[in-house]
């Protein structure tokens, strides 16, 4: 048992990592990052990470942890927004020192490179807004990834070369770019897109919209300028090449989807929803679709 909230988990080896707002697990003094083991869902109390503000993102790698959130400090030492920790006893790594000005609300790691989205606007000094790449060892910021975004970014999905971010607005977005940080295509909807995932050649998206726009202009409130070309109340899906498909779930709720992933022939969905099918189906908070 916590108490308090959890913002982020992963899943790697045999463990499941929780990130959040709690300070005590089953008990246990937990400072907002903690371990179990899945097999029997024991709390590891060896395993121990120390952070003075909220995580918000995590990412296993190798033999290493990375967090991402709105902290300045992680087991005494500085670190702002982004940090590495060891996977064996959550002991920080030294080398890998990153500095953001805002926070980090998503990552994702492929190819020896850390993607990290959220609110910031300059790593190491450098311009850079909402969405960029790190080396995954050192931290270094990847030059050569250029691309551009300007509502905060939720969520990210790295696929077959491409990267995938979801975003805030006015209204929100679905990115879709090169590993050069070309944008290949976007969609734009009324309301923020907070989670995105890739599956089967699919792009599954997710947040606060109930319309997917026609262009990419916004107006007051995030309404779609130039007009809807789907309603889509929280939940929508696109090729891999930006076709839009009539899978439509349907969900209720003021805030919506909050967190997608996909799995064997499955999409899982979490978030403040309470039914789908325009009210016709009961499921509140967790829905698995077989699209």
């Amino acid at each position: 048992m916590l108490d308090g909230s959890v913002e982020a988990m992963t899943v790697a080896a045999n463990h499941l990592y929780v990130a959040g707002r709690f300070s005590r697990v089953d008990g246990v003094a937990m400072q907002r990052v903690a371990r179990f083991d899945l097999s029997s869902g024991d709390l590891d109390r060896d395993f121990r990470v120390r952070i003075n503000a909220l995580p918000r993102a995590l990412a296993v790698r190798g033999d290493r942890i990375y967090i991402g959130g709105d902290f300045n400090g992680v087991n005494g030492e500085p670190r702002t927004k982004l940090a590495a920790v060891d996977v064996a006893d959550g002991a920080l790594i030294d080398d890998f020192v990153p500095a953001l000005d805002r926070g980090v609300r998503a990552i994702e790691v492929s190819r020896g490179r850390i993607y990290v989205g959220g609110g910031f606007t300059e790593i190491d000094g450098v311009a850079r807004r909402k969405l960029a790449a790190l080396d995954a060892e050192t931290g270094e910021l990847v030059t050569s990834f250029t691309p551009t975004t300007n509502g905060v970014v939720y969520d990210i999905a790295v696929s077959d070369g491409r990267l995938y971010a979801a975003a805030g607005g006015p209204g929100g977005r679905v990115h879709a770019f090169d590993t050069a940080g070309t944008e290949m295509w976007q969609r734009t909807t009324d309301g923020d897109v907070t989670a995105v995932t890739v599956h089967d050649g699919v792009v599954y998206a997710g947040g606060h919209f109930e319309k997917v726009c026609e262009g990419s202009e916004t107006g007051d409130g995030g309404a779609c300028s130039e007009g809807v070309q789907a309603k889509r109340r929280k939940l929508f899906a696109v090729t891999t090449q930006n076709s839009m498909l009539g899978w439509n779930p349907d969900a209720d709720s003021v805030l919506g989807v909050f967190s997608l992933d996909a799995g064997g022939r499955t999409v899982a969905a979490g978030g403040t929803f309470l039914t789908f099918g325009a009210g016709e189906i009961k499921q509140r908070a967790l829905a698995l679709f077989r699209p």
